[in-house]
């Protein structure tokens, strides 16, 4: 099946593209220690300010943070407010990103290094950033033709005949649709990046309708090969999360960073692994 081998050239052309991944990696990881040091900043100058920090530091409660947040919850709430300003230009370096990924991975006689990746990115920032708005919309759009039907159901039930059992069987069958939808609109949002940079065209409204009529002809195969990709990402992001981490010293701090950023590497591969599979198909 064409989604099958997608799905492994993706694997193994991004397994070949190190330098790629490399650089993605970098891109991923600089943002991200931004946010992480404005937050940690504030935090820390708090709790060097703060009456108890042998309590935050050991046997750390409840407590102890509301305590924190009451005396110096004003400075580190700014510091979130400033965390808040470089996550929305992570969103605008994630652009970016996959403007520089996908002209490489487009265009088989381009290097992968980091002049191509930067001009790719800066090349078709500026069209995935209005398609970026288009899709906020269509999103909006496609949420209040489910949940606005789901609302007036609610509003026009009688009082009490709705308990918890019986809200959520309600709500499930929405909250299915709505999932379902958001997987078909991501799909044929990343064909749309395809197209822009496999034709090179500054049509955005003409590539999205390209790519819905793409998505839509080949419903099954781009589908189910976006669910494929999903997969190993999702499970990656969940055995991290299980993982049961505690710094207690200086080298479970090291091991801790280390394999935080194992784990930021691997979630660049499969950044890149997912757009290459879409690639694949679509030159299929």
């Amino acid at each position: 099946m064409k989604i099958l081998t997608s799905y492994k050239n993706g694997f193994s052309n991004t397994f070949r593209n190190v330098h790629l991944i490399t650089i993605v990696y970098l891109f991923v990881l600089i943002p991200v220690l931004l946010i992480a040091l404005s937050y940690w900043s504030a935090f820390r100058k708090a709790i060097d300010d703060f009456i108890s920090p042998g309590k935050l530091l050991s046997g750390f409660d409840y407590t102890a943070y509301t305590e924190l947040m009451r005396f110096e919850g004003d400075r580190i709430s700014a510091s979130q407010v400033q965390a808040v300003w470089l996550v929305v230009f992570y969103l605008f370096v994630s652009l970016f990103i996959t403007a520089g990924t996908l002209f490489i991975l487009t265009n088989k006689d381009t290097k992968s290094n980091l002049a191509s990746f930067v001009s790719g990115g800066s090349r078709y920032f500026w069209r995935f950033l209005k398609l970026k708005l288009y899709f906020i919309f269509i999103q909006l759009l496609f949420a209040a033709l489910v949940w606005v039907p789901f609302a007036i159901m609610i509003k026009f039930s009688e009082e009490g005949s709705f308990n918890e059992k019986k809200m959520f069987f309600t709500l499930l069958p929405f909250f299915i649709i709505h999932f379902l939808m958001l997987i078909y609109l991501f799909t044929i949002n990343n064909y749309t990046k395809i197209i822009i940079v496999a034709e090179d065209t500054r049509k955005v409204l003409g590539s999205l309708w390209n790519a819905t009529k793409f998505v839509s002809r080949k419903f099954f195969g781009a589908y189910t090969l976006t669910i494929l990709l999903s997969i190993i990402p999702i499970l990656l992001i969940i055995f991290y999360w299980k993982l049961d981490l505690n710094a207690t010293s200086g080298w479970t701090i090291f091991f801790i960073l280390i394999v935080q950023q194992i784990f930021v590497f691997l979630r660049s591969y499969m950044r890149i692994w997912f757009l290459a599979g879409q690639v694949d198909y679509y030159r299929s």
